[in-house]
């Protein structure tokens, strides 16, 4: 859901461009992901084709969250989205539940990047897939049984607007998923402080 645009606009030789501000979020209910904002936001109206693309960044930090652009067709209502992570670095300043409610009491004092991309696709009949694959490399962070350090690991998504990931073969997951170390014990039971 897009709120608080502006920008300025522009009709030449039947192409409508926008460009500007916004705040995208997400319409569900209970939100997926809070909002971000873009400063560089572009929509071109040609014919039936409309292209949109930006950089969206988490408000309060303006830390670089992804990359969009967005195609879609009027004629046949179908279209696309891409989502480029070049890298968004968790630290003191940007953690994971800040961005999305879903990390809540899974993991906290992250350290470390993660990279990725994905795809949104939808058609005219109403149909919406969404696939991606997001990584990363020597990352720490606290989880429910303890700390971990030098997590790598590949995470490929099936259904990314619902999370959904792709069930990875034992041997394959041990490939491509590497945990230097984890601790235990009485003082690391609890993954994240609640408020």
């Amino acid at each position: 859901m897009l709120s608080d645009a502006d920008g300025k606009w522009r009709f030449f030789k039947n192409d409508l461009t926008v460009s500007g501000a916004l705040n995208l979020s997400d319409r569900d209910p209970t939100p997926r992901f809070y909002t971000l904002r873009s400063n560089d936001f572009r929509v071109t109206l040609s014919g039936d084709d409309i292209r949109a693309g930006g950089t969206l960044v988490h408000p309060d930090s303006g830390t670089k969250v992804t990359d969009v652009t967005i195609r879609h067709s009027l004629a046949s209502d179908s279209g696309q989205a891409v989502l480029d992570v070049p890298g968004i670095a968790f630290n003191e300043g940007l953690q994971p539940e800040e961005l999305t409610r879903l990390t809540e009491g899974v993991i906290a004092l992250v350290q470390g990047t993660v990279r990725g991309r994905g795809e949104i696709n939808w058609n005219g009949d109403g149909k919406v897939t969404s696939t991606g694959e997001f990584s990363t490399a020597n990352m720490d962070l606290a989880a429910p049984f303890g700390p971990v350090t030098g997590l790598s690991t590949t995470g490929h998504f099936t259904d990314l607007l619902g999370l959904v990931t792709a069930r990875a073969r034992p041997r394959r997951w041990r490939r491509s998923t590497r945990v230097s170390s984890w601790r235990t014990g009485s003082s690391n039971t609890s993954c994240c402080p609640t408020s």
